[in-house]
């Protein structure tokens, strides 16, 4: 399937970026390889600026304001390499598929849209040890998460498969254009998240950032990427 997960633990950012990255974790859903990460904190910003910086530190992710072997400046490169090859990207939560988006530059689907539990709870049910930083049973690892929601995401293929277009078809739970989205999934799209009527079909990556309800999309497809897979009844 060409498909991963990805999962982070990070400090609140301020402006745009919502998150100052600490740890990350890429877990490859075919080999289940992963990918570990430790960040230091931005140049500009030596020190915990805030009181949720510290209430972070000390009762959710246990991860040093300090700590990190891998240059911040590096976060958009080292991680665009380490997902490059990877057709689909999964990680769990809006604001995070959100952020590695804007990122990646890339399509981050939320495993959420497809039934997947709570983080907390596929943790606990692992048995298997937690990374050197987080020692403790009760504070959050973005190893021990990527593990949970790569087992689920295996144990539940089926389910996340963006390949079988009753799939891609839950991308559009939020759908509110006047044009059937079914017919859009069996076409290859899935729904943009971001946007009000945006769509992408998942084999060729083009993307319709606004469509015309009273138009075919297919029409743009076909004359914008005459390749695409989902031309040659490979659906």
């Amino acid at each position: 399937m060409e498909a991963a997960v990805i999962d982070f633990q990070a400090f609140m950012g301020l402006g745009p970026s919502k998150f100052i990255v600490k740890e990350v974790s890429v877990m490859d859903l075919d080999t289940l390889a992963e990918q570990s990460f430790l960040f230091k904190p931005p140049r500009e910003i030596p020190q915990e600026r805030s009181p949720s910086d510290i209430w972070l530190k000390k009762h959710h992710h246990h991860l040093e304001w300090s700590q990190g072997n891998i240059e911040y400046f590096m976060l958009e490169d080292v991680l665009t390499k380490s997902t490059k090859k990877f057709r689909f990207l999964f990680a769990k939560g809006i604001e995070k598929c959100d952020f590695l988006e804007d990122l990646l530059r890339k399509h981050v689907y939320d495993l959420e849209t497809f039934g997947c539990p709570a983080l907390k709870k596929l943790a606990e049910s692992l048995k298997c040890d937690r990374c050197p930083h987080h020692a403790g049973k009760k504070y959050v690892c973005a190893h021990l998460q990527t593990i949970g929601l790569a087992k689920w995401a295996v144990a539940h293929k089926e389910k996340i498969d963006l390949r079988d277009a009753r799939v891609r078809l839950e991308t559009f739970k939020r759908w509110s254009v006047l044009m059937d989205p079914s017919k859009l999934s069996q076409q290859g799209f899935v729904y943009i998240r971001k946007t009000i009527s945006g769509i992408r079909c998942v084999y060729c990556g083009l993307q319709i950032l606004k469509i015309n309800p009273s138009s075919d999309p297919q029409v743009d497809h076909k004359s914008l990427s005459p390749d695409c897979v989902s031309f040659k009844n490979k659906l």
